[in-house]
């Protein structure tokens, strides 16, 4: 998406951006969850 890790962290722990997995220690993001935010945040 071109989001640095940072700022999705950043996301994450203000509630913000999009549905995540967390798996043990890892973040994983599903593709469905990433469409379904850019849907939401698209400018028309």
């Amino acid at each position: 998406m071109g989001i640095a890790c940072a700022t999705l962290k950043k996301w994450r722990g203000a509630g913000d951006g999009p549905a995540y997995v967390k798996v043990g220690s890892k973040i994983v993001y599903l593709v469905e969850d990433l469409e379904s935010f850019l849907r939401a945040h698209r400018v028309a």
